[in-house]
């Protein structure tokens, strides 16, 4: 028996990392899962984990900053699996620069995927949620942050200015929907060791180098252990979320949690 039996997810961003964890991790407690990823080939592989695994999953994929990606997960979790019980907003990326050096595009392209992205889904969800509020059961949306959106993060006005707009956007959202009975949280991750924080691997996502460059890389892991912290598994990035998804949660609703191993004490 797991503590997700019954339910409905849907994770965007889950073809790798954080995302694709927290897939593998709903799964594995009974949850049917809908793994959404701008690249349809690592979502399939997550899948297909899943499934070899003996877990529910679909993959529906496309670009989440467009309104229609957003409709579709919905309706693909209804279609599929009858239901929709968990939101998990994963997919992001970084495009960092310095204020003066940084372009409007590119600043609103962070806001794009971070914060209006999320905005779109949960839009996309209400009529969903509302009608199945009926039942009684508590229902989940899980905000994903950093804490360059709560404490700041110097080359990072974008990145950070999108974050903090999602917890904004948790917390408005967690007033609204308490009469339809959802709650909304938000995880604020510190260090994630995922691609996007691992050394410049000369790939990109949408125009934005993924990674970060050998000596900023060097720089950031050695300023969280000079202070007592590590740098945290994908896997501990998706424990988190999963504690705010149980039923045993119920209880907690417009919160913002910091995950960074203890390094922001």
């Amino acid at each position: 028996m797991g503590l997700l039996d019954g339910k409905v997810a849907v994770i965007t961003g889950a073809g790798r990392g954080i995302g694709a964890a927290v897939a593998k991790l709903f799964a594995s407690q009974g949850a049917s899962v809908v793994v959404s990823d701008l690249d349809e080939g690592p979502a399939q592989a997550v899948v297909e984990e899943i499934k070899k695994a003996g877990g529910k999953a679909i993959a529906c994929c496309g670009n989440v900053m467009e309104e229609a990606t957003n409709q579709a997960l919905i309706k693909a979790a209804v279609d599929s699996f009858k239901g929709l019980h968990i939101l998990v907003p994963c997919a992001g990326f970084c495009n960092d620069s310095v204020i003066q050096k940084m372009s409007l595009e590119v600043f609103r392209q962070m806001v794009a995927i971070h914060m209006e992205a999320p905005w779109m889904l949960c839009r996309a969800a209400y009529p969903v949620f509302k009608e199945a509020s009926a039942d009684g059961v508590i229902r989940k949306v899980i905000f994903i942050s950093s804490e360059a959106g709560s404490r700041g993060n110097a080359g990072q006005t974008n990145y950070a200015s999108a974050k903090s707009g999602v917890i904004g956007l948790m917390r408005t959202v967690a007033k609204e929907w308490l009469r339809i009975r959802v709650n909304s949280n938000c995880i604020a991750f510190g260090f994630v060791d995922t691609r996007l924080t691992q050394a410049d691997c000369g790939s990109t996502i949408m125009g934005a180098k993924i990674g970060l460059p050998g000596n900023l890389r060097q720089m950031a892991e050695q300023g969280v252990t000079m202070r007592g912290g590590r740098l945290l598994t994908p896997e501990e990035g998706a424990g988190s979320i999963f504690c705010l998804a149980i039923p045993q949660a119920d209880g907690i609703n417009g919160q913002l949690v910091e995950v960074d191993s203890g390094v922001g004490i």
